[in-house]
């Protein structure tokens, strides 16, 4: 399974640092003009993806333990959620749509686009929240009666986090190998001439 996540980790850095390079081609140009190695060149794209996997695989690791450790309350809430969360996310729902339908005027597409793409959700969640919450509907997983545990394991083997963790890092600067080399082999002279 991991192998799956971790060829989709280095497809995903490859498309987007190919575009960065594809972006950058007449910075890459003005480096390599000034008498930046093509070491030099790949080594920095190297770095941005070491940093990019590094960044990503901690803020997994975080993410994961938070909801790793309280995923018994995260149960109990989802099988008796409570009625107010629901109605905080309808209101906050509707004032992101009325504010983002208020830009339409102002010709903002932007802010409305975004407005919209996450009050949605927002008002979805918030519908489905105060409608089980109101009629006792709520949704209950791993149901005691089935499983045979009152409460859910929920400790993290950090071993095998940080195993994880270095494919991830290692996949990333896989990902990242071939658009460095791309842009190391950048020709300064037709670089420059990019538009």
């Amino acid at each position: 399974l991991f192998s799956i996540v971790y060829i989709v980790c280095a497809a995903l850095v490859l498309a987007i640092f190919w575009s960065i390079v594809h972006e950058k081609t007449r910075d890459i140009g003005i480096l390599r003009s000034i008498g930046a190695s093509r070491r030099g060149i790949i080594g920095i794209f190297l770095l941005y993806g070491l940093v990019v996997g590094v960044l990503g695989a901690l803020l997994g690791l975080l993410l994961g333990w938070l909801i790793v450790s309280n995923i018994n309350l995260i149960h109990d809430g989802m099988g008796d959620p409570p009625i107010i969360l629901g109605i905080i996310l309808l209101a906050i729902g509707v004032l992101l749509a009325g504010w983002s339908l208020s830009r339409i005027r102002q010709e903002r597409m932007l802010p409305t686009a975004l407005g919209c793409m996450i009050s949605l959700p927002l008002l979805l969640l918030g519908g489905v929240i105060t409608w089980a919450a109101s009629n006792d509907a709520g949704f209950v997983m791993w149901d005691p009666r089935v499983y045979y545990f009152s409460v859910i394991p929920n400790s993290v083997d950090f071993m095998s986090a940080f195993v994880t963790m270095i494919g991830a890092v290692v996949f990333s600067l896989l990902g990242a190998l071939i658009p460095a080399i791309k842009a190391a082999d950048t020709d300064p002279v037709d670089a420059l001439r990019y538009e």
